[in-house]
């Protein structure tokens, strides 16, 4: 068992320290700085998307409640037909 030990130890004589290559760091702040940017232009299009969302939503209340002051306006011709009994 003891002898199973010291080849195990042994074996790792004259290995050396591994190191990174010297543009690693650079290569990942490149990485993160282009998945911000991605991240960016989709929360700007979920923006845009919104706003023109609510912009036609608007619209639609608008013209809804023109179309609401127009059949306000067709009320005195509501009294014309009552005069004929059509009812």
């Amino acid at each position: 068992m003891e002898n199973w030990k010291n080849e195990i130890l042994n074996s790792l004589e004259g290995l050396e320290r591994a190191n990174p290559p010297s543009d690693s760091l650079q290569k990942i702040q490149q990485k993160i700085q282009e998945q911000n940017e991605a991240f960016q232009r989709q929360w700007m299009a979920v923006a845009a998307a919104v706003v023109i969302t609510a912009c036609i939503i608007i619209f639609f209340v608008l013209s809804y409640n023109s179309s609401d002051e127009l059949t306000e306006s067709t009320v005195p011709y509501s009294e014309l037909v009552s005069d004929y009994s059509l009812y």
